[in-house]
C-alpha cells in the first residue's frame, strides 16, 4: 500500500462553484463512422460551439476555478475523454475559431498509438494525441487530465494496481509537460467510495464520474458530466443547462452508451498482455 497523502476536500465554496458550471463530456470529434454514441462529425461540432458562443457561453477550466481566477458570466467547460488524435486535427482548431479551451483526459500509456485497449466496435482504430500535440494544447490554455494509464475499470483493480492507475499516470503526465494535473476521468465513468480515496490520496483534486453519484463536500471527487449525444438538438440541451435540470439526460447516457459495456470484457478476454506490470 503506497503512503497516502492527506489532500483536503474541496471547500464547500469552491465545490458549490464548481457545481453551478455546466460540464460536457466528448470523446471522438470525427467524420468517420462507427456503433455508439461518442462521435460528434467535426461540422456538428462547430455549430454547437458556435451556439454556445452566441449565446454567452464562455470555456474554463478546473485549474481556473481551484486557483481562484475570474470566472466569465456563463461558465462551461468541455473536457474530451480518452485524448484521440481527432481532438487536435478537428477540436482544436474549431474551439481556437470561437476563443474556447478545454480539458483533454489522456490515457497516459497509449499516448501516441491506437486505441488497442478499445473493443473498437465497426472495425475502425483511432490514434492519440502524442506528446507534441498534448503540449500544443497545453500551451495554447488547456488543461490536461488524467484518464490513468491504461484505460482499465478502476473498481476492478486490487489497491497495488488502483494506486499505480492513479498515481503513476498523474506523475508521468507531470513529468512530460510541467503542468499541474489536478483531475481525473474515471474510465467508463466507473467509481466506489475506494476509488475515490484512491483517487484523492494520489493528488487530485477533482474526479470526474458516472451519473449516479452525488458530488459533495465530503465527496469533491465525483464530479458529473453532461455527455452530448449526435442527435440531440443544441437548442433544448441549451434549455436543460440553463434551467439547471438534465439529470434525466445523464440517464438516458447511461442507457445509450451500451456499447462501451464491451470494451473491460473485452481487455479481461483478449488485451490483458497490454496491461502486465513491466
Amino acid at each position: 500500500m503506497w503512503k497516502q497523502r492527506r489532500i483536503p476536500a474541496l471547500s464547500p465554496e469552491v465545490l458549490d462553484r464548481i457545481r453551478q458550471i455546466p460540464i460536457l463530456v466528448y470523446h471522438k470529434i470525427d467524420r468517420r463512422a462507427e456503433l455508439g454514441v461518442n462521435t460528434i462529425r467535426p461540422e456538428t461540432f462547430a455549430q454547437q460551439m458556435q451556439f454556445f458562443q452566441d449565446h454567452g457561453y464562455r470555456s474554463i477550466t478546473f485549474l481556473d476555478v481551484l486557483q481562484n481566477r475570474p470566472l466569465p458570466a456563463k461558465p462551461f467547460i468541455l473536457t474530451f475523454d480518452d485524448a484521440f488524435e481527432s481532438v487536435y486535427h478537428h477540436a482544436y482548431p474549431i474551439l481556437q475559431s470561437v476563443g474556447f479551451r478545454a480539458v483533454v483526459c489522456v490515457v497516459v500509456n497509449f499516448v501516441g498509438k491506437p486505441n488497442a485497449w478499445d473493443v473498437n466496435l465497426g472495425g475502425i482504430q483511432f490514434s492519440h494525441l502524442n506528446w507534441q500535440q498534448l503540449r500544443e494544447l497545453q500551451a495554447a490554455g488547456w488543461e490536461v487530465a488524467s484518464h490513468t494509464l491504461t484505460h482499465r475499470a478502476l473498481p476492478f483493480l486490487n489497491a497495488r494496481v488502483l494506486e499505480k492507475e492513479l498515481r503513476d499516470s498523474r506523475n508521468r503526465l507531470e513529468a512530460a509537460l510541467g503542468g499541474p494535473v489536478v483531475s481525473v476521468a474515471y474510465p467508463f465513468g466507473l467509481v466506489n467510495a475506494r476509488v475515490l480515496r484512491a483517487a484523492r490520496d494520489a493528488g487530485y483534486r477533482v474526479g470526474l464520474g458516472n451519473t449516479f453519484w452525488r458530488a459533495t463536500a465530503e465527496n469533491s471527487m465525483a464530479l458529473t458530466r453532461i455527455p452530448i449525444f449526435p442527435f440531440e438538438p443544441m437548442s433544448k440541451l441549451l434549455s436543460r443547462i440553463e434551467n439547471g435540470n438534465y439529470g434525466w439526460y445523464r440517464m438516458r447516457w447511461a442507457m445509450l452508451r451500451w456499447p462501451a459495456v464491451f470494451s473491460p470484457i473485452y481487455q479481461l478476454l483478449f488485451r490483458q498482455h497490454l496491461f502486465l506490470d513491466k
